[in-house]
């Protein structure tokens, strides 16, 4: 009971919290369409204006100004209306010829009395000629002296701005459907991961110190939710208020929340790997592990990486064949952390060792870097979850905060251990040791 009201909290408050966003959101995208839209007419009416002003001056004749219109309308895929500064309509694209006396006279349109007024008109409304939504845009038509000769209007309909929508909420829908794939599985992973251990810890009489683990747990993984989420929220937004038609920018910023969402599947793999290890469900019975094998498959996953930051990679195993009980898929991300560890925070030009040896009844992987090193005073702790030397820089690098974390529990799960040896400025040495 205590894990479905759980799941079903977490996920209720990321839904309605999106949903909320969405709703929200709407008006907003539609006005800043409708204002994109709105711009490409006035710049298309501003490229013609002077071609028509010098027409009006030169003829009245329909005929002239249809043919004038329907180039114009080819040309820009927009409807293009020649009104006298009476408001009688002298060509429209959309219009035949002879239909075009009995067309109303568009004085009193509000497009037209703005632009009168103001220099620039614009409205969204129905279009009783072709039957359908338009957004219109009108510029006065002036002669040499600034007196008025009548006014040029450009209009498409509101179904572009539609299609201008749609392409904007599907890359949005995308992004959303992955969030909320993420927030289901988190809200499963919290509600499981809490309800267990409450639930256990009620029967052993050790409720508050659960109780306070929940609560550091809690705010260790928002803490390290919240960045990534809230950059997410905000390229969104960015991408929402127009920065989607910007051929600049757009794939730019979907190619960040693509990093942010994979930042976040990174850090929740992380985590259900250590509430699996800590709570031993699913693990696969032990067998024969090749100690020595799996660290070269260790090393030759950062290989590549190592060359080309050009941090030299080395291997001492005394041995090709030391071999123990355990989980090979464990031992290898152990040594495969602790690896990723070393080349973060290991310079160009510096270098890694990584050794196997068998001593007296143990067998022994070592990985020692030449790399920043760590304090006396943060020793004891860099096992914990989400403890960090230096956060800012760790989450820079990219790290969860979680890779040594997971090295201690695999050691656990094997009856092994882990030591570290470090001196800031020369590098650090992780020993894993595992019993035969």
């Amino acid at each position: 009971m205590l894990k479905k009201i759980l799941f079903a909290s977490f996920l209720g408050m990321v839904v309605f919290s999106f949903l909320f966003v969405g709703i929200l959101s709407v008006p907003e995208i539609k006005s800043a369409v409708i204002n994109h839209l709105a711009g490409d007419l006035y710049r298309q009416a501003q490229l013609s204006k002077d071609g028509y002003a010098k027409l009006l001056r030169q003829t009245s004749d329909r005929l002239v100004i249809q043919n004038a219109a329907l180039k114009t309308a080819a040309l820009s895929g927009s409807r293009v209306t020649i009104i006298a500064k009476n408001g009688t309509v002298l060509g429209d694209s959309d219009t035949l010829l002879k239909d075009l006396p009995k067309l109303e006279n568009h004085a009193d349109r509000s497009e037209i009395i703005s632009a009168a007024s103001k220099g620039i008109g614009r409205s969204v409304r129905h279009s009783h000629t072709l039957g359908k939504d338009l957004i219109y845009l009108a510029i006065p038509l002036k002669n040499s002296t600034g007196g008025a000769l009548g006014f040029l209007r450009f209009a498409i309909p509101i179904s572009y701005a539609s299609g201008l929508m749609l392409g904007l909420y599907k890359s949005i829908l995308i992004v959303l459907i992955a969030v909320a794939a993420l927030a289901a599985g988190l809200s499963f992973f919290f509600a499981r991961f809490f309800s267990a251990p409450i639930e256990k810890l009620i029967e052993i009489s050790e409720l508050k110190k659960l109780e306070h683990y929940r609560s550091e747990f809690v705010a260790n993984v928002s803490h390290e939710l919240k960045t990534p989420l809230a950059t997410i929220h905000s390229y969104v937004q960015t991408l929402s208020a127009g920065a989607i038609n910007d051929p600049q920018h757009n794939l730019d910023f979907l190619g960040k929340i693509d990093k942010h969402v994979l930042r976040l599947s990174v850090l929740i793999d992380d985590i259900l790997e250590i509430s699996q290890l800590e709570s031993k469900e699913g693990l696969t019975p032990f067998s024969k592990v090749n100690i020595i094998e799996t660290a070269e498959r260790a090393v030759d996953a950062v290989a590549e990486r190592c060359a080309k930051k050009k941090v030299m990679l080395k291997k001492e195993f005394a041995s090709a064949d030391y071999s123990v009980l355990g989980l090979e898929d464990h031992i290898y991300r152990a040594i495969l952390n602790l690896l990723e560890n070393a080349l973060t925070y290991t310079a160009e030009g510096g270098g890694i060792t990584v050794a196997g040896a068998k001593q007296n009844d143990k067998v022994v992987v070592s990985v020692a870097d030449t790399g920043i090193g760590i304090s006396a005073e943060h020793l004891p702790r860099i096992f914990e979850r989400f403890y960090r030397v230096d956060q800012a820089r760790s989450r820079q690098l990219g790290g969860t905060g979680l890779g040594l974390a997971i090295v201690k529990h695999v050691m656990h799960i094997h009856n092994g251990t882990v030591t570290v040896e470090s001196e800031v400025g020369k590098g650090s040495k992780f020993t894993l040791i595992f019993p035969c």
